[in-house]
């Protein structure tokens, strides 16, 4: 499972022994099919605004009974296989790499609270790469991890979104940072923050490949790279704020909205229809990857056409993965 911030709203926690631990997410989550599943976590800018090193610490504590709380470090890096063993690797064993930032440290945060306050929805600024803490520390571990990649699925989780259409709408800093990365090492990007579901794919033909440097020579072979689908799920706590970015500069043209779930799309007068919150599954295999967007009971709600593996696979490379964590 992927938590990728607001882990307790709106406030965050104080300490690691923090009762919120077990109320909002222990006690919640309790079903025997949740207990041993691992979650993978990354802050939001709620968390920031409480003690985020109290979550990172909790992972180490002794109230983490089940270990299945992971967030190791303020931004972290997994890998996974489907092999249980890596020398028992065949041409049917699927792998993924896992990149989860802290776009709080990436994006700084609005520092307005109340939802009613006009000034809530404000976009966040436009800032370099070295705002980020050690002058840009987490950009430079972000492309350095994602150069590493040589799994069939790069995907890369952060709490704020590139593109948006609802409320908080795209984050200009991330439109002009992270998209030339997911484009360059054929990423794909989970997101949550604004509250409704967006899905945007961005198929990169040769004009971009080659704008962002994404073509690479192998054997005489060019790979051109595949799509970048951009997931927003942020109805973890409700659905679903309206589409009022609809039309935002920040999104070109070239970036297509393919299915949102928002205040319009939202049934209103269908119970049995209406979207209270949802969540985001995948799947994968060796030739493809799915993605299906659910609504509170786990019905499908739009499923994304499957996305094939990474093209820089087919290169003659070195395929050892890494599981890595680093600290700002």
């Amino acid at each position: 499972v992927l938590a990728l911030g607001d882990n307790f709203y709106k406030h965050g926690v104080r300490n690691a022994a923090s009762r919120r631990f077990d109320e909002t997410f222990e006690s919640v989550y309790s079903h025997q099919s949740l207990v041993k599943i691992p979650w993978y976590v990354i802050g939001g800018n709620h968390d920031h605004y409480g003690n985020i090193d109290a979550q990172i610490q909790y992972t180490h504590s002794k109230y983490n009974i089940n270990q299945r709380w992971k967030f190791p470090s303020l931004y972290h890096a997994h890998s996974f296989t489907s092999s249980e063993n890596a020398s028992n690797r065949t041409d049917d064993t699927v792998t993924i790499d896992l990149i989860m930032i802290d776009t709080v440290d990436l994006c700084s945060k609005n520092e307005v609270l109340d939802e009613d306050d006009e000034r809530y929805f404000d976009p966040l600024p436009f800032l370099p790469k070295s705002y980020a803490a050690n002058e840009g520390e987490q950009w430079k571990w972000l492309e350095d991890q994602m150069s590493k990649s040589r799994a069939d699925y790069l995907l890369v989780a952060g709490h704020y979104p590139v593109f948006s259409v609802c409320p908080h709408g795209p984050t200009k800093t991330l439109v002009h940072h992270l998209r030339p990365l997911l484009l360059k090492y054929e990423a794909h990007y989970l997101a949550g923050h604004d509250h409704c579901m967006n899905h945007f794919v961005e198929r990169g033909g040769q004009s971009d490949a080659t704008k962002y440097d994404s073509i690479v020579r192998s054997k005489d072979k060019i790979h051109k790279q595949n799509e970048v689908n951009y997931v927003l799920t942020g109805t973890g706590i409700e659905c679903c704020g309206p589409a009022v970015n609809l039309n935002h500069h920040l999104i070109p043209d070239d970036v297509k909205l393919e299915w949102r779930m928002t205040d319009e799309t939202n049934p209103r007068f269908d119970f049995g229809k209406h979207v209270k919150g949802g969540f985001t599954s995948f799947s994968a295999t060796k030739d493809n990857f799915k993605i299906r967007y659910h609504n509170h009971n786990g019905d499908t709600l739009f499923k994304v056409k499957a996305i094939p593996p990474r093209s820089n696979t087919l290169m003659n490379l070195d395929n050892d993965h890494r599981e890595s964590t680093k600290t700002s």
